[in-house]
């Protein structure tokens, strides 16, 4: 597993180990769950995985050219490593309402099928070659999207981590 890939993955078995069904579907008002969290994750990782797989399909990149918002948010989050909070998720990546353990297993089954595929990919066209587009970042190449999925993971990580915290 590419260790971007792999930190992400021992994070989320880290900050979830030990928490029960009840822990995992508690919410502070208009929060998600931990459950939601990863569920969220899944979702986020099976939709990169699609886009990587169109690409390799296509049988060449279907990166477009990225503005300068787009370049400048790419680099704040894949390059330094910091998430903005307070952005709405887009739709298709808001969890739908599985509920702990299935989505535990589910999350990090997606990962590992999310590493394989950019595996795949970094083998067809080069890991730095921009092959698809971020719906809110632009254009990443695959070595950008794994690094984006660390990020993304260590963020909603600590979300997990403020709802042990706080007792739900």
């Amino acid at each position: 597993m590419h260790p971007d890939l792999q930190r992400a993955l021992d994070d989320l078995t880290r900050s979830v180990t030990g928490m029960t069904g009840e822990q995992m579907e508690a919410r502070l008002p208009g929060k998600w769950s931990a459950s939601d969290i990863l569920e969220h994750l899944m979702l986020s990782f099976q939709a990169s995985g699609a886009r990587l797989v169109s690409a390799m399909d296509e049988g060449q990149p279907m990166a477009r050219p990225g503005t300068w918002k787009e370049r400048l948010g790419a680099f704040v989050v894949v390059s330094l490593g910091y998430f903005p909070t307070g952005r709405k998720a887009p739709e298709y990546v808001q969890p739908k309402g599985m509920k702990a353990p299935d989505i535990v297993d589910a999350a990090k089954a997606a990962l590992v099928d999310f590493d394989a595929t950019a595996a795949r990919c970094a083998g067809r066209f080069g890991p730095g070659r921009k092959v698809t587009n971020h719906p809110i970042l632009g254009p990443f190449s695959v070595r950008q999207w794994r690094r984006f999925h660390r990020v993304h993971t260590r963020h909603h990580m600590k979300q997990v981590a403020a709802l042990r915290t706080s007792g739900r």
